[in-house]
């Protein structure tokens, strides 16, 4: 697909990629096993460098816990309290990645083709506001598509 010609020492190319995923919650509503795809149509790796929510409130009054795991097992968690302990609802965790300021995650995270992240999501405006309501949430994955150069030209 891409050759090396014009690339010299390099062995690979970077596109930068946002991957959206949004749902609608209720509310008390719990989300367990939610799926983003993170494969490329041209089967490329995909490689997270930043994750942002949308709507999910403040770290004093969330309005969304959430819990995603990495397809190499690891647990990204946002290091605040809430989501700690949210981060208990299910499974053992093979690890625990905390992103940065603005939601940088260094090293990045290599994501194969054809892998997936998997989103727990929890609705808990009503502990917060009295009635609770419905919500809807986006989470931004911010990366690159990776692709191989060939050698031929």
């Amino acid at each position: 697909m891409f050759q090396k010609c014009g690339f010299q020492g390099a062995e690979w190319i970077d596109i930068p990629q946002y991957l959206m995923y949004t749902t609608q919650l209720t509310t008390s509503q719990l989300l367990v096993g939610e799926k983003q795809s993170v494969g490329s149509s041209d089967g490329a790796d995909f490689y997270l460098r930043r994750i942002q929510g949308i709507n999910m409130g403040t770290v004093s009054a969330p309005q969304v816990w959430t819990r995603i795991k990495m397809p190499n097992g690891h647990y990204l968690q946002s290091g605040n309290s809430a989501n700690s302990a949210f981060s208990g609802l299910t499974g053992s965790q093979a690890g625990t990645l905390t992103p940065g300021p603005l939601g940088l995650i260094k090293p990045e995270v290599h994501c194969p083709a054809g892998s997936n992240f998997t989103i727990d999501l929890l609705n808990v405006t009503n502990t917060f506001n009295s009635p609770g309501s419905s919500i809807t949430v986006s989470l931004i994955f911010e990366g690159v598509y990776r692709f191989r150069l060939e050698k031929a030209c």
